[in-house]
């Protein structure tokens, strides 16, 4: 696991071009990649997502209840290399202290899964006390008027359109929603999506859209209309157009 830490050193250069675009990519259901987080983070992602599941007091990584297995824990694949990764960096989650947004998509119940969350994370100072990270909780979530109860590393996904408190908004680190929801006819509908932008951007949050078209076409699409955040399971090849576009 070190040696990804030490090649993330020569990767300056490609984070330095990371660095100077507006745009979070994120790593979509991550935890389907050949190498959970590492392969992310050595290519300078801002947003790592996790789907997960409390089983038997147990927070385990997958999209599918049919696919949980023991090993593959929220700790093992992610918590534990984002500390490793602090430690590596002396504190600092990428050399230029950009952030990280770790995205945790509960899939089961939302608030014993978050207490239980919450635990696992509490047990890394690393995480916790780090500015540098950023905890999004998305999926299933408690009602947005308990939003400022929570801890003040967790913060949460919003949805256009709901009426958010200033207190409930400062919990609100992005605001999402799907691709389809602005389809019509087969093609999207940016008279829709644009009144939707700007009443997410005057409240100075990211905007993301989910199951948009994953390819250079759609990339480029959503680069213009102003999404903020680029939703990818093609991790590497989305670091290609960036470099070229």
């Amino acid at each position: 696991m070190r040696r990804y830490f030490l090649a993330f050193v020569f990767l300056a250069g490609m984070h330095t071009v990371f660095a100077q675009r507006t745009w979070m990519l994120h790593s979509h259901n991550d935890y389907e990649q050949d190498q959970p987080f590492y392969k992310a983070y050595r290519l300078g992602y801002s947003s790592i997502e996790a789907d997960v599941w409390l089983v038997d007091g147990k927070v385990l990584v997958a999209h599918d209840r049919a696919e949980l297995k023991a090993e593959r824990s929220l700790d093992a694949l992610y918590l534990r290399p984002l500390d490793e990764a602090v430690k590596a960096g002396k504190g600092k989650v990428y050399p230029d202290g950009k952030k990280l947004q770790l995205m945790i998509d509960i899939k089961s119940a939302a608030k014993p899964t978050l207490d239980a969350l919450i635990s696992e994370i509490r047990r890394y100072p690393s995480i916790v006390r780090n500015p540098q990270v950023v905890i999004t909780i998305s999926g299933s979530r408690p009602p947005v008027e308990e939003y400022p109860s929570y801890p003040p590393f967790i913060y949460f996904d919003g949805r256009p359109g709901v009426t958010y408190t200033e207190q409930s908004l400062k919990k609100v680190s992005m605001i999402s929603d799907s691709y389809a929801n602005y389809m019509r006819g087969g093609q999207l509908d940016t008279g829709k999506l644009r009144p939707v932008l700007e009443w997410v951007h005057a409240r100075k949050k990211p905007f993301r859209l989910w199951a948009h078209p994953d390819h250079p076409e759609g990339w480029r699409q959503m680069m213009e209309l102003g999404v903020d955040v680029i939703n990818t399971d093609r991790v590497e090849e989305l670091v290609l157009f960036m470099k070229g576009r």
